[in-house]
């Protein structure tokens, strides 16, 4: 497939300095590319979509969107209002987001949903995410020099099934330390993290999510994507929309199939 024309979207907001960088990365690849993109940081926001509240979008400059709902939202007005089917982009890429996606994080991932949308519309999908040491701020040399290596190689010579896409992960490390990628599949791990109560000015209590260390046991999945980035792996997940456990299909006809 040839793809000329690429919309990008993210989680953090259309002026995070991630999707500046993947913009910059990518632009000289397409004949055209289009931004559309939460106003504000939506992190967390997962597959949500909004339905009591009203959407707002402004072009804040050619080809670039900002809108007031969710990640899903953003991609949504794109194919459902910006575009017509017959003109939908060739590819979706998301991010490049100010942290890992993997294991269960797929889950809460705006990010990850950017990706998760495009594929339900049948559209080719990546999402870019760079691994954060706790307490520090991310690093984007490592993202600036291999997603247009990533990139290539998925384009040039994958073909996406249906409802199929990606997430690419980034480890911590320096360039020149990057041991390969790794085609992996999503891992499982524990979130040690905790909720902090706090009391505001006015005496109200009030409670923070706070993110805190992962572990993860080999031997519950295997080596999979959490294992490969943190022994300085670029990982690469390929998910899908069909959520259907199959190793329980069988089992669960056979307890509840039947007429009454």
């Amino acid at each position: 497939m040839q793809y000329k024309k690429v919309l990008i979207g993210n989680d953090d907001g259309i002026s995070a300095p991630g999707i500046i960088l993947l913009e910059n990365l990518v632009s000289k690849s397409f004949e055209e590319v289009v931004v559309i993109a939460p106003d504000i940081n939506k992190s967390g926001a997962s597959h949500s979509i909004t339905l009591t509240n009203l959407l707002r979008a402004k072009e804040v400059s050619p080809k670039h969107y900002a809108v007031t709902g969710s990640p899903v939202d953003c991609v949504a007005f794109g194919l459902r209002y910006l575009f017509d089917e017959a003109n939908y982009p060739d590819l979706v890429l998301s991010g490049i987001n100010n942290d890992t996606n993997i294991s269960e994080d797929v889950w809460y991932s705006g990010t990850v949903a950017v990706a998760r949308e495009a594929a339900l519309f049948g559209i080719p999908a990546i999402a870019f995410s760079v691994q954060r040491p706790l307490g520090q701020a991310v690093s984007w040399e490592i993202a600036r020099h291999y997603v247009p290596v990533v990139l290539n190689k998925i384009l040039n010579s994958f073909v996406f099934n249906p409802g199929t896409y990606i997430s690419v992960n980034f480890p911590a490390v320096k360039v020149e330390e990057v041991k390969g990628i790794k085609v992996l599949a999503q891992g499982v791990r524990k979130n040690m993290g905790i909720i902090e109560k706090s009391i505001d000015p006015y005496g109200y209590p009030y409670y923070w999510l706070k993110a805190g260390k992962y572990v993860y046991d080999k031997s519950l999945s295997g080596y999979t994507d959490n294992c490969g980035l943190d022994d300085g792996y670029i990982t690469v997940v390929p998910l899908s929309v069909n959520m259907t456990d199959y190793s329980s299909l069988d089992k669960l006809k056979g307890i509840c199939d039947g007429e009454f």
